[in-house]
């Protein structure tokens, strides 16, 4: 997203950048002050695992072909 992005929710034009939190870029529509990272849309918006686990634990679930193989090795479920 660039500078001046758009709101996902209202589609207005002029949303700036507003810090960081987590290593992710926030955004923050001038017109309705909403919030929003970068993570928006995707299926890693709401989870609260870091990515650094999420990586090897797909990669552990495609060499192995077996959710609970990845459940042993990880203790994710």
């Amino acid at each position: 997203m660039s500078e001046a992005g758009e709101c996902p929710r209202w589609g207005e034009p002029g949303c700036r950048r507003f810090g960081t939190r987590k290593g992710y870029q926030r955004w923050r529509c001038q017109t309705c002050r909403r919030i929003w990272n970068d993570l928006l849309g995707t299926p890693l918006f709401h989870l609260h695992t870091p990515l650094a686990e999420i990586v090897p634990t797909i990669q552990i679930g495609l060499r192995r072909g077996s959710l609970r193989a990845v459940e042993e090795q990880t203790g994710h479920n």
